[in-house]
């Protein structure tokens, strides 16, 4: 956890040491407690990037017309550019639930076997509400009539950069770590697959 905190000067905020020592300059229109080892930003244009403690863009601003301010469990919600749809990321930047959702409610964190924090993730889809766990093992629980690919081409809202996606952890990433993903290629995405809890049906959510 960052023991950075957040301040502001002449209009701009940065974020200093508990010894009052600069740690980020200040030169961000708005700027939250780091969560998670990260930072959500605003530059002047008001785009969201989410920046380290180094001020590497974890998330390029312009990635997302909106994005949460603090991570829970190391997973966060973001909106794509065209206001509409909804998806989660983990602190790599990387695509945790696809986003193709009308809407996610605010990410909860429970406890399960082991005492281990799981991530429960609520929301609608196409006006139906939904709901999935991502477990310890990166696992993801999706409702059965899920549809994983969008009937769209995420390309035009977000994402400009091409890259090639692979299947890490049973989370869908970039091969590159330092990048968002790239879900431009619809083909990439046809035969993906991703594993669900085994066992016990009270590890499933259903809301009614």
């Amino acid at each position: 956890m960052s023991d950075l905190i957040v301040f502001q000067k002449n209009n701009l905020f940065g974020a200093k040491y508990p010894s009052g020592r600069i740690a980020i300059t200040p030169k961000y229109k708005e700027m939250y407690p780091f969560s998670c080892g990260l930072s959500l930003v605003r530059n002047e244009k008001y785009q969201y990037a989410y920046i380290n403690i180094t001020e590497k863009q974890i998330v390029s601003f312009g990635t997302y017309i909106w994005c949460d301010p603090q991570f829970i469990c190391g997973y966060a919600r973001v909106k794509l550019m065209d206001n509409i749809h909804w998806g989660v990321i983990d602190t790599l930047g990387k695509i945790a639930i696809y986003p193709n959702l009308d809407y996610i409610l605010p990410l909860e964190s429970f406890k399960i076997w082991g005492n281990n924090n799981a991530v429960k993730i609520a929301g609608r889809y196409k006006g139906t509400e939904v709901a999935y766990i991502i477990d310890p093992m990166s696992r993801i629980n999706l409702p059965i009539d899920f549809e994983f690919m969008p009937n769209f081409d995420l390309e035009e809202y977000s994402f400009p950069q091409k890259a090639t996606s692979t299947k890490r952890n049973n989370l869908f990433t970039n091969d590159n770590s330092n990048k968002s993903s790239s879900l431009n290629d619809k083909e990439e995405w046809e035969d993906q697959t991703i594993d669900t809890f085994e066992g016990d049906e009270s590890n499933y959510w259903n809301i009614e």
